[in-house]
């Protein structure tokens, strides 16, 4: 495996899919990341960049071009916080290739760094399963899962309303999203016992059933542009806007 990009293309991918905020931890919230580990995939035309946890899976995409070649395709898992460290101290075009001697070498203008290559990602199974889902190219609902259960709503929403009402549900210190979507529009909320914050979001579009779905963690920052969300209730939900798409389990149980 061997590409060469621009260093802040890939310090800007591989921060997102950390996935850094607030998650539910006991009474209140604790700032983590999803996982410290993430899977880069090198295709012809694009550059893939998996996380994921036990209950999220992301891919930030990036398309080859002037500043991103694919020079061998290839894969691999990086440590990302060691991989950062040693990106951060080059500046332009990084060469990165992996080969059989089990590290990962870093050129950029006479710098060299070598880490070592990390074996297998922790959570690859979640990654598969994002690897897995097939997007319609029409406007059908994609399925998930073995037995392919269609998705029953569509919500297009601009990322910037989303991560308004996020930061404004954040003040309840929950790091759960209630998201629910009808013909009325699209409602984000964060219950805290007896407390409750909501923000009705002005989305572009509802398409199909009524849905709700409560969810962990953050997401909004990690979308883009037009968001595209599919939702059912008490499903999985599943939002995809350029170059980047994000699943997250259902949350059912109670803090």
């Amino acid at each position: 495996m061997k590409i060469s990009i621009n260093n802040k293309t890939l310090l800007d991918g591989l921060n997102a899919v950390l996935l850094k905020g607030k998650y539910p931890s006991g009474a209140s919230t604790k700032n983590k990341s999803i996982s410290e580990y993430a899977l880069l995939e090198v295709q012809q035309n694009r550059i893939e960049i998996y996380n994921a946890d036990d209950t999220t899976g992301c891919c930030y995409s990036i398309p080859t071009n002037n500043e991103v070649l694919a020079l061998d395709i290839g894969h691999c898992v990086l440590d990302v916080p060691k991989t950062l460290k040693y990106l951060k101290a080059f500046k332009g075009l990084v060469t990165i290739e992996v080969n059989d001697s089990n590290v990962v070498n870093f050129n950029c203008s006479g710098k060299n760094a070598v880490i070592p290559l990390t074996i297998y990602h922790p959570h690859l199974d979640m990654i598969n399963l994002i690897k897995g889902i097939e997007l319609p190219t029409d406007d059908t609902m994609p399925t998930f899962g073995k037995n392919k259960t269609p998705f029953e709503c569509k919500v297009l929403v601009q990322s910037s309303l989303l991560v308004d009402a996020t930061n404004t549900c954040d003040v309840a210190d929950t790091g759960i999203y209630n998201l629910d979507a009808s013909d009325d529009g699209l409602l984000i909320s964060s219950p805290e016992g007896t407390e409750k914050v909501s923000v009705n979001v002005d989305a572009i579009q509802i398409e199909g059933d009524e849905a709700g779905v409560s969810i962990a963690g953050p997401f909004s920052n990690f979308m883009n542009s037009v968001v595209i969300i599919y939702m059912k209730d008490d499903f999985p939900i599943l939002m995809r806007s350029p170059n980047r798409l994000l699943l997250k389990a259902p949350r059912f149980n109670p803090r």
